[in-house]
């Protein structure tokens, strides 16, 4: 996994396919992206679940 980040955003890529794994607005401590709660499903499909923020 690979980290970038900068005042507003932090962004976690993993290292295997460059999937996107984590998008956060560390402002608001809003993740943008599934997180894979297996209460509800628990795989991952960040192309699936990118919120909208507004």
């Amino acid at each position: 996994m690979y980290t970038l980040e900068n005042d507003t955003l932090r962004v976690v890529i993993n290292s295997v396919g460059a999937e996107l794994s984590s998008l956060i607005n560390k402002r608001t401590g809003l993740e943008y992206l599934w997180n894979a709660d297996p209460a509800f499903w628990p795989k991952k499909s960040p192309y699936y679940f990118l919120l909208s923020e507004g």
